[in-house]
């Protein structure tokens, strides 16, 4: 479940509805349009990445989510 208001995106739980799971702050159409074009450079200079580059990076991702499972396992029960 999603609530807007004052400016903020609140997911809520839906077993329990009055606990916020997570929020941040909603965006005009100029951040979303901010945020694609840092999105598209970071596409760009990611495929200018050899191959042992990106499989470092993705190896350092899945570590440090394999580091936090428990807390991303309670999130995604929780949403």
């Amino acid at each position: 479940m999603t609530a807007i208001d004052d400016g903020q995106i609140r997911s809520l739980s839906p077993q329990q509805p009055s606990m916020v799971v997570a929020q941040s702050p909603s965006a005009t159409p100029v951040d979303v349009a901010a945020a694609a074009d840092r999105a598209r450079r970071a596409q760009r200079e990611w495929w200018g990445q050899v191959a042992p580059a990106r499989a470092a990076a993705l190896t350092a991702a899945a570590n440090a989510l394999r580091a936090k499972a428990s807390e991303a396992a309670a999130l995604i029960v929780a949403e």
